[in-house]
């Protein structure tokens, strides 16, 4: 039974709110009954009540209820860096027909592909391709150019693939990050090409 705020990057406070530019939705997460030693990014036990309406989430910290889940509160705040993507992560080829990995004019699994023609797999060239992952409660985003506000809920349990999250340098030039976040509450940060070359399948030679 466990509760964890993760900030992609920087300080984040509550109420939460954000929005990238005056015709932009705000983003607002609002988050009650959290203790005086409260910090983003530490493991509370615990759970939250979570009631959404469009782009905002009220949140109520429940110290005393069990669950085996971890709900994972993110937070993205910012033009210091990109949001790319939150879900359930695969690593796979990358397809030359595509302008970039997530290219939706391209189908995003080789199996879909198979034979068809104008595609070929480029060896050594691998992606993290990212679906919604299962425990998807909520989320909302507000981005304009280089900026981006982003909030999501995502319930973990015990027996679910970890939740990954890709970020980026400003307006994705640079600096891809990969945050993975396990159903214990671990959580890992590496580079996008440490990630790639760490889940991708050995070659014999």
């Amino acid at each position: 039974m466990a509760v964890l705020v993760y900030a992609t990057h920087g300080h984040i406070s509550f109420p939460f709110e954000g929005s990238a530019g005056l015709t932009r939705g705000t983003v607002r997460v609002e988050f009650t009954g959290l203790p005086d030693l409260f910090r983003v990014g530490e493991v509370m036990p615990g759970t939250v009540s979570l009631r959404t309406a469009g782009m905002t989430a009220l949140m109520e910290y429940l110290p005393d209820r069990e669950t085996q889940n971890l709900v994972v509160v993110t937070l993205h705040s910012g033009s210091a860096g990109t949001f790319q993507q939150l879900g359930a992560a695969v690593v796979e080829p990358q397809c030359k027909f595509k302008r970039s990995p997530y290219d939706w004019v391209c189908s995003r699994r080789r199996r879909e592909h198979g034979e068809e023609v104008g595609h070929a797999f480029l060896p050594g060239k691998m992606s993290v391709f990212i679906d919604p992952h299962p425990g998807m409660r909520w989320e909302a985003a507000s981005s304009s150019g280089g900026a981006d506000i982003y909030a999501a809920v995502v319930v973990l349990t015990p027996e679910d693939i970890p939740l990954t999250i890709v970020t980026s340098g400003y307006r994705g030039r640079s600096d891809w990050k990969v945050h993975i976040i396990a159903p214990s509450g671990v959580v890992e940060c590496t580079s996008y090409s440490e990630y790639v070359a760490k889940h991708t399948p050995a070659e014999i030679l």
